[in-house]
């Protein structure tokens, strides 16, 4: 019987790091497609999407998911994306300063 990606989440957060490793493999390269479109950048959607399971990782244990593992990755991505766009908008208002 195949693993879900829900059991593969509640492997993971047990310390599993080979279910980690599946889902990120299953979700990296939809992601990093997901938040190019909203980016426009190559190099930026790959780091936000690497920034999203590096915290997925290191905060599985605070993190609770009930329902789609899936719909909470892209979630944290869009959100990532916001933040980012909001941090260039933040760099270039002070560099307009000086």
């Amino acid at each position: 019987m195949p693993t879900t990606t829900q059991q593969l989440y509640q492997k993971m957060k047990g310390g599993d790091s080979t279910a980690f490793d599946q889902l990120f493999h299953l979700y990296y390269q939809p992601l990093v497609h997901q938040a190019y479109k909203i980016t426009q950048n190559q190099v930026d959607a790959e780091e936000i999407v690497q920034t999203v399971f590096v915290k997925f990782w290191t905060k599985k244990n605070q993190i609770n998911i009930q329902d789609s593992v899936k719909a909470y990755l892209y979630r944290s991505v869009r959100n990532s994306c916001i933040d980012y766009f909001r941090q260039q908008k933040s760099k270039a208002q002070n560099q307009e300063k000086y």
